[in-house]
């Protein structure tokens, strides 16, 4: 492995690690909204909440479909370097006939 390769392994673990700690806060931010729906007084308030929880909602899926994609991008990286590394040792065996012949 490259450190190029290394480096831009070590960004998708530290993309994957920030987005699964701010999926925690999403959901926190969401009950708030629904503990604050018994304290609406009216139709407007409630259907603003709503509103607002909907849009959390849709983010948090947002940041799913991302981390997805990330883990995906990650775990292909990973089987090209794999795969690398497997033609890079089969080309250090050298031609296998020519093993045994005297080197002059």
């Amino acid at each position: 492995m490259t450190s190029k390769n290394q480096g831009s392994g070590n960004g998708l673990k530290l993309l994957l690690a920030w987005g699964f700690v701010g999926i925690p806060l999403g959901w926190g931010t969401i009950q708030t909204l629904i503990n604050a729906m018994s304290s609406a007084t009216d139709q407007k308030g409630v259907l603003d909440l709503q509103a607002r929880i909907n849009v959390e909602l849709g983010m948090l899926q947002n940041e799913q479909a991302k981390l997805q994609a990330l883990s995906q991008a990650f775990d292909a990286q990973e089987a090209v370097l794999r795969q690398q590394q497997r033609e890079q040792a089969i080309a250090a065996q050298g031609n296998f006939a020519a093993r045994f012949q005297p080197v002059p």
